[in-house]
């Protein structure tokens, strides 16, 4: 789900200058990550791992419930400013709902849905951070 929403979010232009700031939470050493790329960028989105729940054990196989997952876009505001192509952690923010809504999961009968969003404890060297929530509209079935 992480590379699905990674690879949906790149696809779109609007992206296009913060794709290697666009990390899936399970590549790697990530506070390095994202620091080097607060660093490079001002900024960096990282999706975080997914979270669901068995709702029944008598199925033929696993089935998860209304899927839940999070971005959190960190933003260093003085070296973010200083670029080119300057875009807000709020304004990514914002665009990522645009992108992600409805965006169809697992076997294409679950829909991404946002939820809330919230300032978060910014990361080392950022110094404002939101987390950003969806939803699957129904069940994945691995």
């Amino acid at each position: 789900m992480q590379q699905q929403i990674r690879d949906h979010l790149v696809s779109d232009a609007w992206f296009a200058p913060l794709q290697d700031g666009i990390i899936v939470q399970d590549k790697g050493d990530l506070g390095n990550q994202i620091n080097i790329q607060i660093q490079r960028l001002g900024v960096c989105i990282l999706i975080l791992h997914a979270t669901g729940q068995a709702g029944s054990g008598n199925l033929k196989s696993p089935y998860f419930d209304r899927i839940q997952l999070a971005l959190q876009i960190a933003e260093n505001v003085t070296l973010n400013r200083s670029r080119d192509e300057y875009k807000s952690a709020l304004a990514i923010l914002e665009r990522s709902y645009i992108r992600l809504h409805h965006l169809p999961m697992g076997n294409g009968n679950s829909l991404l849905l946002p939820g809330n969003f919230q300032m978060i404890e910014p990361p080392k060297g950022a110094t404002v951070a939101y987390q950003a929530s969806f939803t699957t509209s129904q069940g994945i079935k691995l």
